[in-house]
């Protein structure tokens, strides 16, 4: 929505478009057009487009570098330590608080159709995967 009303895109036209169909509310602030291109991981660019310091980790990463066959119904992301608690509605996440020096390394920022996401690069996301094994196992075995 902020990028439309940046372009001059007034509220009235954005309101028609939603009426029409043309254009889906995912959730307050994220739209989309409704014919848009289908990307795989759209969803992380749209996690990340909510949150500007979320990361694609884990269980994610796991799947997108196609580490794992286990396909989580949620997005795991990681944000720094001290970030604020938040939730989003749409896509269901999983939200990891890292602290700084786990956080920083590893980053990679994809450009996708959907937009950019920001996850970690494949070595990172195998060291995190043994540092959560704990965590990583009762999640495994309840989704069995």
């Amino acid at each position: 929505m902020v990028e439309m009303k940046k372009a001059n895109i007034h509220t009235r036209r954005i309101a028609n478009a939603v009426e029409k169909g043309v254009i889906e509310k995912i959730k307050p602030g994220l739209d989309k057009l409704k014919d848009y291109p289908w990307d795989e991981h759209s969803s992380f660019a749209e996690v990340n487009h909510a949150h500007t310091k979320a990361v694609i980790c884990l269980t994610s990463a796991a799947e997108y570098y196609e580490l794992t066959t286990f396909n989580p119904s949620y997005i795991t992301v990681a944000v720094p330590h001290n970030t604020p608690r938040f939730k989003l509605d749409y896509p269901p996440i999983k939200v990891y608080y890292f602290a700084d020096s786990y956080y920083s390394q590893g980053i990679e920022i994809l450009k996708t159709k959907s937009g950019i996401v920001r996850i970690y690069n494949k070595e990172k996301t195998i060291g995190d995967l043994f540092r959560y094994i704990k965590r990583l196992v009762e999640i495994l075995q309840w989704n069995l």
